[in-house]
């Protein structure tokens, strides 16, 4: 069997691990995979780890010496692609590719400038930025696979050269509506979320790029008898949503969970207020379990716009009253909701890529 080597910061409950868990699905029947992380991961990771295991994956921790054992794991063996995720993996190969060739694909998941500036202030953003540039999307013997037409053409505007579009696909047999109105009655019940209400999902880390308190805030507006939320995962600005609705009483947060699309199944739309996003998973693994769309008015949410009819209402970048409106609009519509056969057909996987083949690459 071919060998194919995959390194990441960390093997988590994240959108960049689900797109790698998918891969692997994808690959493991006809290529030998190995995952290198670049951290010694804490033991709450071995619900991940159990799941590449079971494809038959070979995982590794990196912790200390990561240059010297980055270049003795490439040159001890064959891989006919190494295949990067995050910044620390991207520039990490393209050393090593320096001194000696390799077949590397970096997997860009953002847009790296407004990313790095928005999540680690203005200092250290740039520095990232630059490095990131100089080594990995500058770099003609790197071959940049894009997330988005949108990424594609923001690394080209910074003067990326070998670039490709490989869209993010879904397990579309995980994420699918509830079965009957019966199981998703029972299923609300199980989850302690009322019958008799619109179900909104947010699911994402509680930080500032997320954007939770214009939700929260949106949240105040509508009609609290009419509309339940739930915020799936946790951070930074938990307290600060849950003071923004200390007189509400029409949502729940239950953190971090192992399995979302339980909450997909039993819900009727999802909303994402991110300020900046390159193919955020939870919004296509929504869109599986054929939920209504409602997101922020950013350049990835157009694109996904742009393909088809989709059933997604766009709303402007941190304008809770907006939000509001665009949420209560999501459901005015008498149509029947079409996400899940649209998704199907832009991000099953069946071709792996939209415009890029990385299996039929590799063949070759």
């Amino acid at each position: 069997m071919k060998k194919i080597l995959i390194i990441s910061s960390e093997y988590r409950k994240s959108g960049p691990t689900n797109v790698i868990l998918n891969y692997a699905r994808k690959l493991s029947d006809f290529f030998d995979i190995s995952l290198v992380s670049l951290r010694l991961e804490a033991t709450k990771n071995s619900s991940i780890h159990d799941k590449f295991s079971a494809l038959g994956c070979n995982l590794k921790f990196f912790k200390k010496n990561i240059l010297m054992k980055a270049i003795k794991e490439l040159t001890k063996s064959h891989y006919v692609v190494i295949n990067t995720h995050g910044i620390r993996a991207d520039i990490l190969v393209s050393i090593v590719g320096l001194f000696r060739p390799l077949n590397h694909y970096a997997t860009i998941h953002n847009e790296p400038y407004k990313d790095y500036v928005n999540r680690y202030g203005n200092f250290k953003g740039r520095i990232m930025f630059f490095l990131h540039n100089q080594f990995v999307f500058k770099n003609d013997n790197v071959i940049k696979l894009c997330v988005s037409i949108n990424v594609e053409n923001v690394l080209q505007s910074y003067g990326a050269l070998n670039t490709k579009v490989a869209y993010n696909f879904i397990d579309s047999m995980a994420f699918k509506p509830a079965q009957s109105e019966v199981s998703k009655l029972n299923l609300l019940a199980s989850l302690s979320i009322p019958a008799n209400k619109k179900v909104v999902v947010f699911c994402g880390h509680m930080t500032e790029i997320k954007d939770p308190l214009s939700l929260a805030r949106a949240i105040r507006r509508l009609d609290e008898d009419k509309y339940f939320f739930v915020f799936l995962g946790d951070g930074p600005l938990k307290a600060d949503v849950q003071n923004e609705l200390k007189e509400q009483s029409n949502y729940i947060m239950p953190g971090f969970v192992s399995f979302p699309e339980k909450y997909y199944k039993c819900a009727d739309a999802f909303v994402m207020t991110s300020l900046t996003e390159g193919m955020p998973m939870a919004l296509l693994e929504a869109m599986s379990a054929n939920l209504r769309i409602v997101a922020s008015d950013i350049d990835i949410f157009n694109e996904i716009c742009g393909l088809d009819e989709f059933d997604m209402e766009l709303f402007g970048v941190g304008d809770d009253v907006l939000l509001s409106k665009a949420i209560e609009k999501s459901f005015s519509t008498q149509e029947i909701c079409r996400n899940r056969d649209l998704s199907a057909k832009y991000f099953s996987g069946d071709d792996l890529f939209s415009q890029f083949n990385l299996k039929k690459c590799i063949d070759e």
